[in-house]
């Protein structure tokens, strides 16, 4: 599948730890991602249909790759990403910036 292809192509900028935020679709998306991700042990809370995950160093790459991979191509594609490094909040411009899941934008700190 295309996402599952493109991938591996995540940004290189993206390599510290910080936060990922994914809008996912209401209802069964949102509920399964929640799923995988506890069954991974990888921290996460919801703001309606906004996962907030931290992540480590290296490890934007791993999340995403497990998330694509439970993902119908559909979902994949209508899941919006955005990576902020560090222990920052988002700030309202930041959101205009959001990506894709297989290609989540970079917040600069």
């Amino acid at each position: 599948m295309i996402a599952r292809a493109l991938h591996p192509r995540l940004p290189e900028r993206i390599r510290g730890a910080g936060t990922l935020y994914l809008w996912l679709r209401k209802g069964r998306t949102a509920l399964r991602v929640a799923r995988k991700l506890t069954s991974l042990g990888r921290e996460h809370e919801f703001i309606d249909a906004c996962a907030r995950i931290p992540l480590g160093e290296g490890d934007v790459q791993l999340c995403t790759e497990d998330l694509c991979g439970m993902l119908s191509e559909a979902e994949v594609h209508d899941t919006r990403a955005l990576f902020v490094p560090g222990d920052r909040m988002p700030q309202l411009p930041d959101f205009g910036r959001d990506g894709s899941i297989i290609a989540p934008q970079l917040v600069r700190s």
